[in-house]
């Protein structure tokens, strides 16, 4: 569902304190894709730390969706969305 009606994505960025640390893996949000398609209540599901939480939420903030409608109306969407770390 997180990726379906994204209109607007940001990229978080790498923290360096978890780069430096060669912290990776994958993040795990919960967020509700509300009617208006801005992301709400988000909470975090699965933690990396050094940032890469907060860097995480900060992005997921700014994303922007089309509205999901059902029977017509448009809808909130509870969605988990992974954010995954990984240093090249």
């Amino acid at each position: 569902v997180a990726d379906g009606l994204k209109t607007h994505d940001v990229a978080p960025k790498y923290p360096m304190l978890a780069r430096r640390n060669w912290i990776q893996g994958d993040l795990v949000l919960r967020a509700v894709i509300e009617k208006n398609g801005d992301l709400g209540g988000i909470c975090i599901i699965q933690a990396l730390g050094a940032g890469l939480d907060e860097s995480a939420v900060t992005a997921v903030r700014q994303w922007k969706y089309r509205p999901y409608i059902f029977n017509g109306e448009p809808v909130d969407v509870v969605t988990a969305i992974k954010v995954r770390y990984f240093i090249r």
